[in-house]
């Protein structure tokens, strides 16, 4: 006869099987009941929060949807959008107030050497905006397919599982989920 639940490809066990998400939804640390008490699985030992998430147990924040963060763009962009730019520009008008007062080639000079560093920055702000967008475009297929497969995991809390239902062969460790769904 066979069962209806889903089982654990490595143990072979229904009762410790819960779908990924559920627990990452739930925030939730699974714990096992045995005949002498509550016992916390996951390597946590006490089911609580974590630093970065005040509500989420180190189990959920594992299993979790990795978001991916474009860190590297989203600096550049303010450090030379928000910071550099604007800093330049008033650079430039105090400038030009200088060489409105007192026209020396030294003022010109220093006012156009301003002017051609706000639009340098202008510019490099723009291409890493545009570069941001478009790696983000790029991105959203290949994290909608991530974001189906992940929603198709299952975790077996007894042997620290993940594993995708109708492929027992697609299986690893909560630490490298990441693999299995390519993200």
């Amino acid at each position: 006869m066979h069962s209806p639940l889903l089982r654990c490809p490595r143990c072979g066990q229904v009762d410790a099987v819960q779908k990924v998400s559920a627990i990452s939804a739930g925030n939730q640390a699974y714990e096992l009941y045995t005949r002498g008490g509550r016992v916390s699985h996951g390597n946590e030992r006490k089911p609580f929060a974590t630093g970065r998430n005040p509500y989420q147990t180190p189990l959920s924040e594992r299993l979790a949807f990795p978001e991916r963060r474009h860190g590297c763009s989203l600096v550049l962009l303010i450090t030379f959008a928000a910071i550099l730019t604007p800093a330049s520009a008033i650079l430039a008008w105090m400038n030009y107030g200088t060489a409105v007062s007192d026209p020396s080639s030294a003022h010109q000079t220093a006012l156009l050497l301003t002017l051609a560093l706000t639009l340098v920055c202008v510019a490099i702000a723009l291409i890493c905006s545009l570069m941001r967008t478009r790696q983000r475009r790029l991105d959203k297929p290949r994290r909608e397919r991530a974001l189906t497969l992940w929603n198709t995991l299952y975790y077996c809390h007894r042997d620290d599982t993940v594993f995708v239902a109708d492929n027992p062969l697609q299986i690893a460790n909560s630490r490298t989920m990441h693999t299995l769904i390519g993200y």
